[in-house]
C-alpha cells in the first residue's frame, strides 16, 4: 500500500509527464513485485516445515492478488488509465475464488503429503477437519508407509467426523 501510494502521488503530481519519473515507478513496481514473489518463496518453505493452515493459505492468496493487481497500474504508470476499476475487480475476484476453492481440502492433502523431519500435526488436523476432507484421510489411512500412531490419528479424525457429520436438507 506503501509502494501504491508512492506511485499515485508521483504520478499525480508528475504535469509534465516525465519518463524519469515513469521509470522510477515502473521499477517500484518491479521490487513490489520482487519483494511479494520472495514473500512466497519464504512462506513455501515455512509451509514445508510447519504444514500449510488457513493463515498460510490466505497470505499465499493475498500475494498472488497483489501480484496480479500491479498488472493495471503498470498501465496507468505508463499512460492515464482507470485503474482502480480493475483492481477492484481483481480483488473481487480473488475473493470470490478464494470462497470457491475447497481451502480446507487443500490443507489437508498438503500437509498429509509433505516431506519434514517434524511430524504431521494431526490435532490441527482434526481441528479444521470436515466431510470435505474425509476422503483423503481414508485415502492415507490406506497407505502402506505410515506407523501406527498416523494410523491412529486418523481413524480418530475420521470417527469425529463421522459423529459430526451433519445431515443437510
Amino acid at each position: 500500500f506503501i509502494n501504491l501510494a508512492v506511485i499515485l502521488i508521483s504520478n499525480r503530481y508528475n504535469a509534465k509527464k516525465e519518463k524519469n519519473i515513469k521509470i522510477l515507478n515502473l521499477m517500484l513496481v518491479v521490487f513490489t513485485i520482487i519483494i511479494a514473489i520472495s514473500s512466497m518463496y519464504r512462506m513455501h518453505m515455512y509451509e514445508m516445515e510447519y504444514g500449510l493452515t488457513y493463515l498460510r493459505m490466505f497470505v499465499y492468496i493475498i500475494l498472488i492478488t497483489e501480484i496480479i493487481a500491479f498488472i493495471p497500474i503498470v498501465k496507468y504508470i505508463l499512460d492515464k488509465f482507470d485503474f482502480m476499476k480493475w483492481c477492484f475487480g481483481i480483488c473481487i475476484g480473488a475473493y470470490c475464488v478464494a470462497n470457491l476453492m475447497n481451502i480446507e481440502n487443500i490443507i489437508v492433502s498438503r500437509n498429509l503429503t509433505r516431506e519434514s523431519i517434524r511430524s504431521i500435526d494431526y490435532n490441527y488436523l482434526s481441528n479444521i477437519a470436515s466431510e470435505d476432507s474425509y476422503i483423503i484421510l481414508e485415502d492415507k489411512l490406506q497407505d502402506q508407509n505410515i506407523d501406527l500412531k498416523e494410523e491412529t490419528a486418523i481413524e480418530n479424525i475420521l470417527i469425529n467426523i463421522k459423529k459430526n457429520e451433519k445431515t443437510l436438507s
